[in-house]
């Protein structure tokens, strides 16, 4: 049994060889790595520093988040409404308008284009831009209907000044 002994010796002086050489080798590679590892916390502390300000503001973010929000969902349901209302109020105020000017006029020479077709009610029309287009095509034709009537005027005038000139 001495020869179990002396085996037991050999490996154990064996087994203490490599732990022996693995630890040297390990300390040799954190001497070694010991910068790098400095320059990578580094890094990652200036990486993460805008973050750990950022997380300190977050209940302002929350907050403005959700004003966000509810001014977005707000803004929207107040501009359909407005939107309801006046489209709503421009249609009452030309129904009344065009039964007055009706119940006055009789008919209505402006409603004429120049084909002699009648032009849709602004009431009738789908959009608002459809309404804007119907109501200054209208006002146009008041428009140059008076121009007419005022440069016959103007002619009448004239030739009433010319006639008293020459008569005196």
């Amino acid at each position: 049994m001495a020869w179990l002994s002396i085996l037991r010796g050999g490996f154990n002086a064996l087994i203490y060889l490599t732990v022996y050489l693995v630890s040297w080798a390990y300390g040799l590679l954190r001497i070694l790595t010991s910068p790098f590892v400095a320059l990578g916390y580094l890094v990652l502390h200036i990486a993460l520093f805008p973050v750990k300000f950022l997380i300190k503001l977050e209940a302002l973010f929350v907050f403005l988040a959700t004003a966000i929000l509810a001014g977005i969902c707000l803004g929207l349901i107040l501009f359909g409404t407005t939107t309801l209302t006046v489209e709503t109020a421009n249609r009452l105020v030309n129904l009344i308008l065009s039964t007055a000017a009706q119940k006055f006029y009789g008919n209505d020479d402006d409603l004429l284009d120049s084909t002699g077709k009648t032009t849709p009610s602004p009431s009738d029309l789908s959009t608002e831009d459809d309404y804007f287009t119907a109501w200054h095509g209208r006002q146009a034709s008041r428009d140059l209907k008076k121009a007419a009537l005022l440069a016959d005027i103007i002619v009448e005038e004239e030739e009433a000044s010319r006639s008293s000139s020459h008569s005196r």
